[in-house]
């Protein structure tokens, strides 16, 4: 390998390692904490896979497709399962009012992106 294609080989490695941390920021906790982290593409495969799995805490992105994190944590709150269950949300659009909405909707906490691994550990060990 030459020079060249060594340091655009260093570059794109440094690339995908950017991408994969903005990607999933849940990932170093399945090595690092003992989780399991169950991923879902909408709020309807996040009910069902909780319905399913059980967790003993839910992390919930608002921005989904299909139902939306908020409208799934509500439907998640009428099931006599989940009713305690801890649930955190998590946004990227924060805007005013949000925190007020995740709540109303029956989220326990709320977490504005991005955020430190350590800020969502703290929380999660606090409702734990």
């Amino acid at each position: 390998m030459t020079k060249s294609n060594s340091s655009k080989a260093e570059l794109r490695r440094k690339a995908e390692a950017r991408l994969s941390k903005k990607k999933d920021k849940t990932k170093p906790l399945t090595k690092a904490d003992s989780c399991q982290v169950i991923e879902v593409r909408d709020g309807l495969e996040a009910i069902e896979q909780a319905c399913e799995q059980r967790p003993d805490l839910i992390l919930m992105d608002i921005q989904m497709p299909g139902i939306n994190g908020l409208e799934a944590i509500k439907r998640l709150r009428t099931m006599p399962e989940f009713v305690s269950v801890p649930i955190i949300a998590l946004t990227a659009l924060a805007m005013p009012g949000d925190l007020e909405r995740c709540l109303e909707a029956g989220a326990t906490e709320y977490l504005t992106k991005p955020f430190s691994l350590e800020k969502l550990k703290a929380m999660m060990a606090n409702l734990l």
